[in-house]
């Protein structure tokens, strides 16, 4: 490959990754390729500062084996939340598993005058998601526990993939399990003050146990974002979604239901 054809390369690179990460993240991550091309990597991979275009602030990014760039592709330049922007009046949304904090900075840049309840279990992803939002100040609260159908003791399980997005929560605690609370949604729209705009829900297959158990929470809430990871999943969704009207709109892997209403 001529110098010319590198150069070209590199840019087009830079430039994919800008709509991932933005121009600052994007030039972070060539940094990091030249420290991984002269093995100056030992061990522990560092954190680097992104900003994204649709996150009004600077944002921290995992490397390494980390999923963390998976998901800023997801939310940043996929725009998989696009589906539930300008909608009117949105003043409380809660993000259920919130993971890096990702989701809640892209719908806190795109609703300024809304706040966010940000849920996660995962402790390690709990605390870097505070640290996401933080410059948010008020208008962020990060909860560490997990959003289930009732209070208890969860563990916290990496059975499905052992990387960031996959943590999720199982009943079966044995004696050496990390465990978290559990939070219903009844508890996290009282926090809201009695009602939600707009719940974002990826749960990591949890939302069979939300949606099994009492689901008259749905009256105090205007729209629903969820991503359903099975068949179960929806099956179980669906049969509780039945006293309701809303409008129903698929879009990549969210399943959302706008303008919740009773039938």
């Amino acid at each position: 490959m001529s110098v010319v054809e590198r150069a070209r390369a590199a840019w087009r690179l830079l430039n994919d990754r800008r709509q991932v990460v933005g121009w600052k993240g994007g030039l972070n991550l060539r940094a990091l390729d030249k420290l991984i091309t002269s093995n100056q990597i030992d061990g522990k991979w560092p954190t680097i500062t992104i900003n994204p275009s649709s996150a009004r602030y600077d944002l921290s990014m995992r490397t390494g084996n980390s999923s963390d760039l998976l998901v800023a592709s997801q939310v940043f330049k996929e725009r998989n939340y696009a589906v539930i922007e300008g909608l009117r009046n949105v003043r409380t949304i809660v993000d259920c598993g919130a993971n890096a904090g990702y989701a809640s900075a892209y719908l806190l840049t795109s609703y300024p005058a809304a706040r966010v309840i940000a849920v996660e279990p995962d402790l390690e992803n709990w605390r870097f998601c505070s640290q996401n939002l933080r410059r948010y100040g008020k208008r962020a609260t990060v909860v560490h526990a997990a959003v289930w159908g009732s209070e208890k003791r969860l563990a916290i399980t990496t059975e499905r993939d052992d990387r960031e997005w996959g943590r999720a929560v199982k009943e079966l605690v044995s004696p050496d399990s990390v465990t978290v609370s559990a939070i219903t949604m009844h508890r996290l729209i009282e926090q809201c003050g009695g009602s939600a705009d707009i719940v974002k829900m990826d749960v990591e297959w949890a939302e069979l146990d939300i949606f099994a158990a009492d689901t008259s929470w749905l009256s105090s809430v205007r729209n629903l974002a969820i991503e359903l990871h099975d068949e179960d999943c929806k099956r179980v969704f669906f049969n509780a979604m039945k006293p309701w009207s809303y409008d129903l709109k698929l879009d990549n892997e969210l399943t959302v239901c706008f303008n919740l209403r009773p039938k």
